[in-house]
């Protein structure tokens, strides 16, 4: 094992979870030994670091000692990735060919040249494709499934000139790789193939232009290649690259010999567009660093900068985060508009790993459409964001209906000025203003490589030039100009109102408008200028007495105490750049900008807190067929047993013939041979007691005789006498799609019912949450006590002090997590359902024994994410009012996430090793992912994903680092503390900082109208009723968007797809591409033998001995045998309603909020096709000519 230096308390927290590791496994084992499931052993290995984690991962490796030469050669490289993947694809490349193992490489070589005439292509192929997965594997360091599922097979493939190539074969899930993973596997495949010799292929013109055509018709990349592009590299790359065929099938370049397949070829595509083109210039990198000849090509694609171009960085609007706009899901701001989120640098606890931190009051003044853990598009640095509450930065400035305006710093005062409503319902808001402020984190623009953008002079920065001069922070207005006075400092941002959002000839109007009150320290103005102070972001009071508005609040001194010289000024205005130049011409101390830039953003995916699911739900994985709509497992059992295609197994000790498992199937269908008696569906055989190993499934060739039956009824009864439960509702599945098909006990899917959960695909029950990050808590904000919190090893806050009070800050350990409040009932459920299963199927002790959820915390989990075959251990330690789940940075990178809108589940620890099984697992092509197939105890950040290693380490900004961004600099010149700094030390784990606090990170709205209101027509009123309280936001702008990218797609889609559909039997659910005439299903359910004879009508007796009628009529030798066909009705499958379900809702915007004059037109123009396909016409409606030429 890999070792990593940490602290001995960070040892004892490590040496706690594999306690509780072995204890589960420990359980688990003892379950499974008793022969109640697939397997009777855990089928979850365990993993410590990288290299064991490869080597479970590969089949092949798992007898070999690939393990300890990855950690070898990790210190032999010092930890580089790409240098470790390169050698180690060569060593298991080598040791494959000659099948031996722990030999140098030029041993191995040496080996193979003496027995060179014995290897054929194909076990060349196998191993350079063992090289290039083992290889990929430590690329994606263990965890993800293009190593299992993305990269199909290597082969080699003969050249014109009767040389030979290699090809590889990709498929689809390649994509989880990344670009960068893609194009390294290539790498690797050129390394290798140049070990045994192999040429580059040569390509022939049909294979060219077969390339140039897939990019055309595949739509979901990233980059899309020019012709000439696409062209130029397929033959520069030195290996063939090929793909499975996947959706529309190509019209030229077909049945070519060196391509399998007339489809498209998704894997090839993926790899050659978002790998080689896409990652270019990384690519160059690497192949430069090697010294590898032959990847020159690469130049051509790497973006070189232009000698004459302007070198001045500008920043300018960027629209792209609006450009797919959602019904229901609302724009924020336009891009770097005023009114939008104001840039702030820090990091609060909740934020890092792609997330930022707003105030809990502007997720209020959102209407809720922002709150804790929604998914934001935003403008800049990234491209998506979670959002998590910190309330010690600025919150919305809110004007209201009697002309008064103020800026909320807090929540609470927000909710009881709106009398607790949603401020869309509120009848005394007029405008939002200003949103308030966005934290973003420094590691942030590091992590996107994006220039650091001026900051704002923000009360912190202020506070790091006091601390220089040894000052205190001023207290009142006088004193803070007087220590900017004497000191030559700006003054401090707290009276400093949004000067630079103004004109020069705006303040000077607005000075003018002002009349001074100088006993009472206010000023009155003008309602005509009233707009300017809302801009400004000053306090604005209503005196209803005297029905005048004054302005007040610290951001108003400024503005006050420049009034009488900016109304008096007689100079030029022109020649100040805004109303900040004006301000500063004003004063005799200097005023910095309190605002910079702002970020647009815009709803993108809701939060999510949910129990995961099948549609339908259903509780166990027992295929019941297609002929029970119901699924039910109750009316299954009143029918005995039936023939169902699962597994035929054989014990062989018992089996007295010989088979080859891969053939027999076939010799059985074609009746060359009969079925052996021996065969049977249990796992394990009564006679011998050992497991049975899997022979075949039947197919739809194979005759009714052999095909397995389940005697539903027997299964059925042992379930309830195990169980006494039984109910009409407990639901299988149709059918498996597992290799195996080996049914689950019943037991299980009984005792899920009964307590209320249902199963997911693989055997678990699983919950799924968005990732949010989080690296200090407060023990009182997640209901965890002081002692508890202790018990669990936090005996001492973050700043070293003994915890004593649960206000005091904690720091997140790795691989602790904060689970959402909403789970509560579904998770002690489960435990529940797991402690009924020890003591009633297993006859066990119950594990959990739960009084309440509280009891949950300590509690070990499996948490992993959708395109990875890997699962993290984490310790629930608490719960938190939120839609999303808290997880350490560190967690959520070794996942290979971030909290950027992603999507991952947790699952009991127990109920995942117990219950999950690979012959669950489907045997198709992306069967394996989102597969815990192996779990990761312990994590090191040298080896998880890079990006949690730019996540702010500091506790405060220093001033340098604030006066680099005004000369924006590159990220990774800043000078500040990342994660990064600390990698090999005791610091790594532990030892983090935040710069800017919260008082709970579950203050928050508790409701989305996204996912709270019913209908879309609702949630598109409350998205453009926001949209006009939002100064930043033009709905006109957001209308034609949502028509455009939304609506007028969905409509286009629907009228395709009403055109091109299918209709099915209501009653079989089979489909066809046309209607049958007879207006009914012909699709056979059954065959059954008739006495009458259907060629000549003769009536043939049953036989007496047999009781059956025979198979061929007496007379003329016809099969009695009729196909008994369904019958059932056949409808539609896209109904008209749905084609024109947005009519009535894009006529309500185009008419309320306008939207270009293209998009109306297109509408109106659909409208046409769609009353003209649906007959939706009056009779007799006709146009004429003038209509086109005068459509007025």
């Amino acid at each position: 094992m890999t070792e990593v230096i940490m602290s001995s308390e960070q040892d004892a927290y490590f040496k706690i979870l594999q306690q509780g590791v072995e204890d589960a496994y420990e359980v688990a084992e003892a379950c499974r030994e008793q022969g109640f499931d697939s397997r009777n052993f855990v089928e979850i290995p365990q993993a410590e670091d990288m290299a064991s984690r490869v080597q479970q991962l590969l089949k092949f490796l798992q007898q070999r000692n690939t393990a300890q030469q990855i950690r070898e050669l990790n210190k032999q490289f010092d930890g580089n990735r790409e240098l470790v993947a390169i050698e180690i694809a060569r060593i298991v490349c080598w040791e494959s060919i000659v099948e031996e193992y722990d030999l140098e490489i030029e041993k191995l070589k040496t080996k193979f040249n003496q027995m060179k005439a014995t290897k054929t292509d194909i076990d060349i192929g196998m191993a350079i494709y063992h090289g290039v997965c083992a290889g990929l594997a430590v690329i994606t360091e263990g965890i993800l499934v293009a190593p299992l599922e993305g990269v199909v097979d290597c082969h080699l493939i003969n050249n014109p000139n009767n040389t030979k190539a290699l090809a590889i074969n990709y498929a689809g899930p390649i994509r989880s790789a990344g670009g960068t993973g893609q194009a390294i596997s290539v790498l690797l495949a050129d390394y290798l193939r140049r070990d045994f010799n192999l040429e580059k292929p040569i390509l022939s013109k049909q294979e060219i232009e077969r390339y140039i055509e897939e990019v055309l018709l595949y739509p979901n990349l990233q980059y899309k290649p020019s012709a000439d592009e696409m062209r130029s590299i397929c033959q520069e790359v030195p290996v063939y690259i090929t793909g499975e065929g996947v959706g529309k099938e190509v019209s030229g370049g077909r049945d070519l010999p060196r391509v399998p397949t007339n489809n498209v070829r998704e894997g090839m595509l993926l790899v050659m567009c978002e790998g080689m083109l896409l990652k270019a210039p990384k690519l160059k990198k690497y192949t430069d660093q090697l010294k590898l000849d032959g990847w020159d090509f690469l130049l051509d694609y790497c973006a070189t900068p232009n000698e004459n171009k302007d070198t001045q960085i500008s920043f300018k609007p960027k629209d792209k985060y609006i450009s797919d706009a959602v019904a229901g899901r609302p724009t924020i701001s336009q891009p770097m508009a005023q009114g939008g989120f104001r840039l702030r640098y820090g990091r609060a606890r909740g934020a890092g790993l792609a997330a930022t931190s707003i105030h809990p009051a502007s997720m209020i003044a959102t209407g809720g459409f922002i709150i804790a853990a929604t998914q934001m598009k935003i403008e800049r640095p990234g491209k998506a964001t979670v959002v998590s509450p910190c309330d010690t930065i600025d919150g919305p400035y809110i004007q209201f209906t009697d002309g008064s305006a103020k800026r909320f710093n807090d929540s609470t005062e927000l909710n009881e000025t709106l009398n607790h409503k949603n401020i869309l319902d509120s009848p005394i808001v007029e405008r939002v203003w200003d949103i308030g402020e966005m934290l973003i984190p420094f590691g942030e623009f590091r992590e996107n490589n994006h220039p650091l953008m001026p900051s704002p002079y923000v009360p912190e920065w202020h506070q790091q030039v006091l601390n220089r001069l040894h000052l205190t922070y001023p207290e009142n207005f006088d004193e803070a100009v007087k220590q900017a006075r004497e000191n030559k400092i700006p003054i401090a941002p707290d009276y400093v109102a949004h000067f630079n959002d103004l004109s020069a000839e705006e303040l000077h109007l607005l000075c003018s408008q002002l009349k001074m009150d100088m006993c009472n320290n206010k000023a009155y103005i003008h309602t005509e200028v009233l707009e300017l102070a809302y801009r400004l972001n000053i306090d604005v009071h209503y005196d209803s007495q005297s029905d005048q508005h004054t302005l007040s609040g610290n951001a108003a001194s400024v503005l006050l105490s420049i009034a009488l010289a900016g109304s008096k000024f007689e100079g030029s205005l022109s020649s100040f750049q805004d109303g900040l130049a004006f301000a500063n011409a004003l004063t005799d101390y200097q005023i910095k900008p309190r605002v910079t830039y702002r970020i647009g953003s815009r709803m993108a995916k809701p939060e999510k807190v949910a129990l995961r699911q099948m549609k339908p739900p259903i509780h166990s994985l027992i295929p019941i067929g297609y002929d029970l709509k119901s699924r039910s497992l109750k009316e299954a059992s009143m029918k005995a047993s039936k023939p169902i295609n699962i597994g035929w197994r054989f014990c062989p000790d018992c089996l007295t013939q010989k088979i080859d498992p891969k053939k027999i199937r076939q010799e059985i269908d074609e009746g060359r041979r009969t079925r052996p008696e021996e065969f049977t569906t249990n796992t394990y055989c009564r006679k011998c007691d050992r497991p049975t190993e899997f022979a075949y499934t039947p197919s739809y060739k194979t005759p009714n005789k052999d095909w397995p039956k389940l005697n539903y009824s027997k299964i059925w009864a042992d379930g309830y006498a195990i169980t006494n439960y039984g109910d009409t509702t407990i639901k299988g599945v149709k059918g498996l799609t597992s290799k195996e098909k080996i049914p689950e006990n019943i037991v299980k899917g009984m005792l899920r019912h009964k307590n209320g959960i249902s199963v997911f695909r693989d055997g678990t029950v699983r919950f799924d949450m968005v990732d949010m990050t989080l690296t200090h808590f407060k023990p009182v904000e997640i209901g965890l006590s002081v002692e508890k919190a202790k018990e669990l090893g936090y005996t001492h806050d973050h700043l070293g002090m003994e915890l004593t009070r649960p206000e005091q800050i904690c720091e997140l350990r790795a691989q602790d997590f904060i689970a959402p409040t909403q789970l509560k009932d579904q998770l002690v459920k489960t435990a529940n359902f797991m402690d009924e299963l020890l003591v009633k199927l297993y006859h066990q002790k119950p594990f959990y024994e739960l009084k309440d959820a509280s009891d949950l915390i300590g509690h070990l989990f499996a948490t992993l994410a959708p395109h990875t075959s890997g699962a993290i251990l984490c310790r629930m330690i608490g719960f938190c009012d939120i839609k999303g789940g808290y997880f350490h940075p560190y967690s959520i990178a070794g996942r290979r996430r971030n909290s950027d809108g992603d999507i991952d589940s947790i699952i009991l620890l127990l109920d995942c090793i117990l219950n999950f099984s690979r012959t669950f697992l489907s045997e198709y092509r992306g069967g394996q992912m989102d597969a815990p197939l192996i779990l990761t105890t312990k994590i090191n950040p040298a080896e998880i994903d890079k990006e949690a290693l730019n996540i702010d380490t500091a506790f405060h900004y220093t001033e340098e680092a604030y006066m680099q961004t005004e000369s924006f600099v590159n990220p990774k010149d800043l000078k500040s503390v990342f994660a990064e700094d600390f990698l090999g030390t005791e610091k790594q784990f532990e030892g983090f900082g935040f710069t800017h606090d919260t008082k709970d990170v579950g203050e928050s709205p508790k409701e989305n109208p996204y996912t709270a209101l019913n209908s879309m027509r609702e949630k598109v009123d409350a998205q453009f009723k926001l949209g006009a309280l939002l100064y930043g936001v033009d709905n006109e702008d957001q209308s034609s968007r949502l028509l455009d990218r939304h609506l007028l797609r969905d409509m286009r889609g629907n009228i395709r797809a009403f055109g091109q559909q299918k209709v099915r039997c209501v009653k079989c659910n089979h489909s066809y591409r046309r209607s049958p005439l007879t207006k009914s299903c012909r699709q056979v359910v059954k065959t059954e033998k008739v006495a009458l004879c259907p060629e000549c009508g003769c009536f043939n007796l049953t036989n007496k001995k047999t009781n059956s009628l025979p198979s061929h009529c007496s007379i003329c030798s016809a099969s009695l045998e009729i196909d008994i066909k369904c019958g059932g009705k056949i409808i539609l499958t896209v109904y008209p309603n749905s084609v024109m379900k947005y009519n009535a809702l894009m006529e309500h915007l185009i008419e309320n909020f306008g939207c270009s004059e293209y998009n109306q037109q297109k509408y109106f123009q659909f409208k046409e096709w769609t009353q003209d396909m649906f007959g939706l016409k009056r009779k007799g409606e006709q146009k004429t000519l003038d209509f086109f030429t005068n459509p007025e």
